[in-house]
């Protein structure tokens, strides 16, 4: 007699006869989905999400990772999936024909129901673009961006590896949200707009497709380096100019210098790894293009991706990436990591070619910033979006600030050094119902308990050369014909 389990979470079935080296075990189940009353669920990608015309299914939220007898066990597998008439199915799937390994199965995205369906191909890499709720012309955009960003990429850091990927493109009421989970990518958005790669969905578009060549398991570096990746790209693909994309690092780290504390870089677990694994990343590109021709962050994480296609893996690890560098390099990156405190970009922008200035000022705590100035309960933590808002309030739900006095705003936290330096009131320029409109933001008095000693960093360009800028040198990326 065999025990068969779902890897001890939940019991499957149990005293089943498996004849020795014989026989096979099938499982049929049926899974009720209805769509939920209170909206997507954010963040939680073992529930299968609703869409206009069907459903995001992961794999892992309705197939069993098995145990016989207490081991684990990898059986080879296929899933059949009864699909009402008129739906199709796509999905992360290697290529070929089933059956595949069970762990496959789980790790991969599936999309069922009335979608459109687009492929695109570089060389051996395939990805398939499935949209269920978003318009044509929407969809056409990012298949043009997804374009331009593969041929960026591949200049950057390399020829992708052969593969198929799967990319969904839907719509959600508020916000906008991205992840990798395997081949797939999912890209979520309440307000399609992927004109420019800099803007708040173009940028998660760019990060996700990052990951194809960057990841790790270490927050500061899987996601860290790949939002560094990110803002190389962008740069590139919007033509920005070497200043306004340092300016653009320079606002990222500075909600990630407020909100550190004196942890390390190490030990976050949070979104601020992203931007102070992003600083990082700068403050070591700096460090090498300052050592000679030919050195940079680029360069030694395609040695890293070298070194781990030959083990078998499609994107190196943290401990790859370090083996790339030398001696002097690894130990700098990795006293960064280990400071307790926010990362100290000055130098990095002194060698990259810009004269810094540090500028105190009495800003807001996030409670004032929100409750007081804005009069708003609940925002996005990626974009600078309002959720839910107070009585007062001179914003609406899915409002996106976009400008505060004529200074380009990309998140919530970046507004707060503006209005500390305003006097009664600022101009604020937002997008609402899909057009540009401007407010104007009265700024009331605070308390002293609400107030907080910060600091600015404040850059202008030195010379013309920028040697050891990053951004100086980012790879051309032209629309594909």
């Amino acid at each position: 007699m065999t025990r068969v389990d779902d890897d001890g979470e939940r019991p499957w079935s149990s005293a089943l006869p498996l004849p020795p080296g014989e026989g096979a075990i099938e499982l049929r189940y049926r899974v009720a989905l209805r769509h939920q009353a209170a909206g997507p669920v954010h963040g939680r990608d073992a529930v299968p999400r609703p869409s206009a015309g069907g459903w995001q299914l992961i794999g892992r939220a309705l197939i069993p990772a098995l145990r016989v007898d207490g081991a684990p066990v990898d059986p080879p597998a296929t899933l059949e999936l009864s699909l009402p008439e008129g739906w199709a199915r796509a999905d992360s799937l290697p290529a070929g024909a089933e059956p595949v390994s069970l762990s496959a199965l789980r790790d991969a995205v599936y999309y069922v129901g009335e979608f459109r369906r687009e492929r695109l191909a570089r060389g051996a890499v395939e990805i398939e673009i499935v949209s269920s709720d978003m318009p044509d012309a929407a969809v056409s955009e990012l298949r043009l961006l997804v374009e331009r960003t593969l041929t960026a990429g591949e200049s950057l850091l390399g020829a992708l590896p052969p593969g198929r990927r799967l990319l969904v493109y839907d719509r959600v009421p508020q916000g906008f949200e991205g992840g990798v989970l395997g081949d797939a990518i999912t890209v979520l958005s309440s307000t399609p707009d992927l004109a420019r790669a800099t803007g708040p969905e173009g940028a998660i578009v760019v990060h996700e497709l990052a990951h194809l060549w960057s990841g790790g398991s270490e927050p500061w570096f899987g996601e860290g380096f790949t939002r560094y990746f990110e803002a190389l790209l962008q740069a590139t693909l919007d033509g920005e100019e070497d200043v306004e994309a340092t300016r653009r690092l320079v606002r990222r780290h500075e909600a990630y210098m407020r909100g550190i504390g004196e942890r390390s870089l190490a030990t976050l677990d949070d979104d601020l790894a992203y931007d102070g694994g992003a600083s990082a990343a700068y403050c070591l590109d700096t460090e090498l293009r300052a050592r000679g021709a030919g050195e940079d962050v680029a360069a030694r994480f395609r040695d890293a991706r070298a070194r781990a296609r030959q083990e078998g893996r499609s994107r190196p690890s943290r401990d790859d990436f370090l083996a790339a560098l030398a001696p002097e390099p690894r130990a700098y990156l990795e006293s960064l990591v280990r400071v307790a405190g926010p990362i100290e970009l000055g130098p990095c922008l002194a060698r990259a070619g810009y004269r810094v200035e540090r500028v105190g000022y009495r800003g807001y705590t996030p409670r004032a910033l929100a409750l007081e100035l804005l009069k708003v309960t609940s925002y996005s933590m990626q974009r600078a979006e309002i959720f839910k808002t107070l009585e007062g309030s001179a914003f609406r739900a899915g409002d996106i600030i976009r400008e505060v006095d004529g200074a380009p705003v990309d998140s919530v936290p970046a507004i707060e050094p503006l209005l500390a330096l305003a006097r009664r009131r600022v101009s604020v320029t937002l997008l609402r119902d899909g057009a540009l409109q401007t407010v104007e933001l009265p700024i009331p008095r605070v308390s002293p308990k609400e107030r907080a000693r910060h600091e600015r960093l404040t850059i202008a360009e030195l010379d013309a050369s920028h040697a050891a800028s990053p951004f100086s040198t980012a790879p051309s990326a032209s629309a594909p014909e």
